[in-house]
């Protein structure tokens, strides 16, 4: 089982200004005992947006503390939306995990949105010492977690043969390393599947995220839920796309839940005029297939008192949508202008009742949107990018009522965004609208032993596959401070640099060994 890394438990310490003097007190107490802390007078800087700082250090946070007193507990105010905040984030937590620690300062009433969660009272004798046992629960969890997350990262090549190895070094050199992919000219490919995309997406977080993301999809398909809109923020080959593609190989079986994925650079090259520029259509559009389907299901169901026109307007839909529909399907799906433009012209108004129809029909319980390369949006001309944005949020509020009718599907819309792209984006205030509808989840670098053991399943695929030209062995203990030292500001620890570096390394070694040599004194 490969080597864990003792980390910093991450804390934040919700609380109200009035209560900063027992807090900040607080903060040292668990710094001293090895906890990392966010406190907001010692981690905002002057200039930063300290609105969207507060959030992300919920979002990154181990555990987060509501330091609670009478005073706190009674204010209005933006210590009420932290709270609300950081509830929202423990929904994301498996159940029976610590992530939320109530900490009374004072004989306050505890609010009841939070009585869920057994409290700690900081004020008695023994309060630290049960706050310090809850935490080290918290993190002995984590630790846990973290265990069997690089075991299942720890790539088990008893399954693969000698030639599956080499075709996935093959598929790595072409997919993710495109610098060494003139080393060689596989004529075939290997269909990989998921544990190709989880070899790329090696990140201990980026796994959770993936895990949870899979699980909910999968519920999509069982039973109705509520209407999700994420952002994934990354750098350049964090995984993004490779996260995505696990997604889709381990859920593409489920038949009720339904994919589809929108590449911006192909979307916005075709729909330039701004009435297009609707998320509502793009979707639409997106599956066509669903409204060829529906009708061959309406055509094959209809009631000869009852033709398909009246059929869909018992479902509320469009006049015009349905002469034009129609006429799509009596001419054998053939002549599509006219529905496109329609739609085009129409998206959100057709858009509910068409997925009605679609549950009703199809039997489509879920549709899971994709939407990738999401930095190619500042393209668009500044009205484009408005409308583009402004069709988000609409999408968002008119699906979030969903989950309380059960005649409409469950939705859940994914951004796949280089991280400078976004912060880009978000400087405005209808993209910083639209981020505080979003969860957010940034892709963080790869750490010390996440780097060893990428660079440790690389090298025994070679090894297994034949590729390796040489006898001896290579030490990758080294590794994280050559690579962070070659690595510089410019290129970020991320797997498609990292697996481009590595593959280097492995096949011509010299100038890691030489590396090596000096470490240890040119011996």
């Amino acid at each position: 089982m490969p080597k864990t890394f003792p980390k910093k438990l991450r804390v934040f310490l919700c609380h109200a200004e009035e209560d900063k003097q027992k807090v900040r007190k607080l903060c040292q107490r668990l710094e001293k005992d090895g906890f990392d802390v966010w406190l907001d007078e010692k981690n905002l800087l002057a200039g930063q947006d300290w609105k969207f700082e507060i959030k992300k250090g919920i979002r990154n946070a181990d555990a987060i503390i509501f330091c609670l007193s009478t005073i706190s507990v009674a204010k209005e105010g933006y210590v009420q939306v932290e709270i609300q905040e950081a509830l929202e984030f423990a929904k994301e937590k498996p159940e029976g995990t610590i992530s939320i620690i109530p900490l009374r300062l004072d004989n306050c009433k505890v609010p009841l949105n939070i009585q869920k969660w057994h409290w700690e009272n900081y004020f008695t004798n023994k309060g630290y010492e049960k706050l310090i046992k809850a935490l080290n629960a918290r993190k002995k969890d984590l630790e846990t977690k973290q265990i069997v997350i690089q075991s299942v990262h720890h790539f088990d090549l008893s399954n693969l043969s000698n030639k599956k190895c080499k075709l996935f070094i093959d598929t790595l050199k072409t997919k993710v390393a495109p610098s060494l992919s003139t080393l060689i000219a596989p004529k075939t490919r290997l269909s990989l599947g998921s544990d190709f995309y989880r070899f790329i997406t090696t990140n201990h977080p980026v796994e959770e995220w993936i895990q949870s993301m899979e699980k909910n999809i999968k519920e999509m398909g069982h039973q109705k839920t509520s209407t999700e809109l994420w952002v994934v923020s990354g750098g350049y080959g964090a995984g993004k796309s490779h996260s995505k593609g696990y997604i889709f190989a381990s859920t593409r079986r489920i038949r009720s839940v339904k994919f589809l994925e929108l590449d911006l650079v192909n979307v916005l090259h075709a729909y330039q005029k701004p009435e297009n520029n609707n998320i509502f259509s793009l979707i639409l559009l997106e599956g066509r297939e669903f409204l060829s389907d529906l009708y061959d299901e309406l055509r094959k169901k209809k009631d000869i008192n009852l033709p398909i026109e009246e059929t869909l307007r018992e479902s509320v839909v469009d006049d015009e949508f349905i002469d034009t529909f129609c006429e799509f399907g009596k001419n054998n799906y053939v002549a599509f202008t006219p529905l496109e433009n329609l739609i085009k012209k129409k998206g959100r108004q057709i858009f509910l009742p068409l997925m009605r129809l679609f549950k009703k029909h199809l039997g489509i319980k879920g549709i899971s949107i994709f939407i990738d390369n999401f930095e190619e949006l500042p393209r668009l001309t500044p009205t484009n990018l408005e409308n583009f944005i402004k069709s988000i949020w609409a999408f968002y509020d008119d699906t979030a009522s969903t989950f309380i009718d059960p005649d409409l599907p469950s939705f859940k819309m994914i951004i796949f965004c280089s991280l400078g792209a976004w912060n880009e984006i978000t400087t405005n205030a209808l993209s910083y609208a639209l981020e505080t509808r979003a969860h957010h989840f940034e892709i963080p670098p790869l750490t010390g032993d996440e780097i060893i053991i990428l660079a440790q399943k690389l090298y025994e695929l070679y090894r297994k596959s034949g590729y390796l030209q040489h006898e001896n062995g290579i030490e990758f203990t080294k590794l994280p401070h050559y690579l962070v030292t070659k690595a510089g500001i410019d290129a970020p620890l991320t797997p498609r640099w990292l697996i481009n570096q590595v593959m280097y390394i492995i096949e011509k070694p010299d100038d890691f060994s030489r590396y090596l040599l000096d470490e240890q004194g040119n011996l």
